[in-house]
């Protein structure tokens, strides 16, 4: 909810750089270099998730979101659908899932811990199972996204 608002609100605001701003892409950068980035990001959206019990990882959605929709602004008002087409949706739509499943998987072990100490209740394996899966799922998704980044940096953007 928190990506999906913060791209509308992206879309909708005041451009605030258009594709000519941005850099020319490092025909160098690889995959690694994506899915380190991306991979820090789904850990502190973990992080934060566990330590604001998921309202910090919203807002560092939302964030996100926005950011992602003034790039998707620029690209079309600088005529660039085929950037959108072939790079930023497909690879998008795999990276934000692993990023809301790397801030779910923060809120189910805060969850757990806090059924475990504050209600003293036996949580069983079950739910911090459920939370170590939902992230390694995110960051499986995020690998993913990070190919097709790589993929799209070096072709469409060039």
């Amino acid at each position: 909810m928190g990506f999906a608002l913060g791209l509308f609100v992206g879309v909708a605001a005041e451009p605030m750089f258009s594709t000519a701003d941005l850099d020319p892409p490092d025909t160098r950068t690889t995959a690694t270099a994506f899915a380190r980035n991306n991979g820090a990001l789904g850990w502190s959206l973990m992080v934060i998730g566990f330590l604001t019990y998921g309202l910090g990882s919203a807002a560092l959605l939302a964030l996100n979101g926005f950011l992602t929709g003034q790039l998707l602004r620029a690209l079309v008002v600088d005529q660039r659908l085929d950037a959108v087409a072939t790079g930023l949706a497909p690879h998008a739509f795999v990276e934000v899932g692993g990023l809301v499943a790397c801030a779910g998987a923060g809120v189910l072990f805060v969850h757990a811990l806090l059924r475990r100490v504050v209600l003293h209740s036996a949580i069983g394996p079950r739910l911090p199972l459920a939370a170590a899966v939902t992230a390694a799922g995110g960051f499986l998704l995020i690998a993913v996204a990070a190919l097709i980044e790589a993929s799209w940096s070096t072709v469409a953007l060039s």
